[in-house]
């Protein structure tokens, strides 16, 4: 049975750049991480982002993070 050692090639493969995007999520000031309930839908080519507060009585919203 014929055999040969051969060397093999390490290749790294680059990943091509994706966009993606951004989404600001605002909630009351004072809200904390287990008051949120955040939820992410795809319908065709449309995503939608929802972030509802428990005990939200409605006051002004601020920028919580993206």
């Amino acid at each position: 049975m014929p055999y040969a050692f051969r060397s093999i090639e390490l290749r790294s493969q680059k990943a091509e750049p994706v966009a993606l995007s951004i989404f600001p999520l605002r909630g009351p000031r004072n809200a904390r991480a287990e008051d949120l309930d955040l939820s992410v839908g795809k319908s065709g080519d449309k995503v939608s982002v929802r972030l509802h507060t428990r005990g939200d009585a409605g006051g002004q919203k601020v920028l919580l993070g993206y």
